[in-house]
Parts: structure tokens; sequence; C-alpha cells
């Protein structure tokens, strides 16, 4: 067990597809055999396996490898930990190389900000956002009407 939740990603993702069939999805769960909370060695290689407990963005060693495998371009951020999750929630501890490989693919790929990542989102569409908590919670209460009706409930609004 640990105490993370799926990332808003994926709870959207489950979400979207519920409303789509009415099916529940299942949780995300980390095969025990991904899972080790020993500290990383001190020095790495690119051989070395990444194991759900030892991400650890403060290790230098760590990062060091990282950025001498991706040329530089190695950033922890979002990127970094979903490509790590999705490593290890399809029950996969990649090495450093192949995580860094995937990594290095998913920076390509991704050209805009995820929807969920409301604040870069809205200014990559370049929404005049004033005051972008108030606009983001009249678009969870109309959401939650919408689910509201849905179930047969009535909004507290």
């Amino acid at each position: 067990m640990t105490k993370e939740d799926d990332r808003k990603g994926v709870i959207l993702e489950r979400i979207r597809h519920f409303l789509k069939t009415g099916a529940i999805l299942k949780e995300t769960i980390f095969p025990s055999t991904v899972v080790c909370f020993d500290l990383l060695p001190k020095e790495l290689t690119a051989n070395h396996r990444l194991f759900y407990g030892q991400y650890d963005k403060t290790n230098p060693a760590m990062i060091a490898l990282l950025k001498a495998l991706t040329d530089g371009l190695f950033e922890n951020g979002a990127i970094a930990r979903i490509v790590a999750r999705d490593f290890w929630s399809r029950g996969k501890t990649p090495t450093f190389r192949e995580y860094a490989a995937t990594w290095l693919r998913a920076v390509r790929q991704h050209t805009k900000p995820n929807p969920e990542w409301t604040f870069f989102s809205d200014r990559a569409s370049k929404l005049e956002m004033r005051d972008s908590r108030k606009f983001r919670a009249e678009k969870a209460s109309k959401l939650m009407k919408v689910l509201d009706q849905m179930t047969g409930k009535t909004s507290m609004g």
C-alpha cells in the first residue's frame, strides 16, 4: 500500500470511461515486483533498474545519470513521474537507460499542456484569466450539477 493517489490525468480518464460506458475501471496497483524501498546505490549505471520507492528527485546520482542519458535534457517534472508510473502500473521496472529513452520520447510527443494542468493549459490556449480559481470553480459546479442529474441527486450548489 502507498499513500499516493492516481494522478489527475488517470482519474479524469477513469471518469470519462465511466461516463461513456458505465463501467468502473480497476484501481492502479503496482505489483510487488516493481516496489523497492532500498536506497539507490551511490554509483548508478544505466543498467540499474528504477523501482517504485526509489525515484528520488533530490538524489544527485540519479539526476546526473538521467541527464547524462538524455544529453542534459532530463527534467524532474510531471512527465518524469507519469513515465515512471506508467512503467510500474504495467508491472515493469525499467533500466535507467529504458526510462531515459521513454522520457525523451514522451517529451518530444508532448507538444501542449495536459488539460488537467489547468494553469498551463489556460495559458497555452491564451485564455485571459483574471480569476482562474473562480473560473475553475464555476466549471466544477456545472459538472457537479450534470453528475447529480445523472445520479438523481440535487446539487447543493
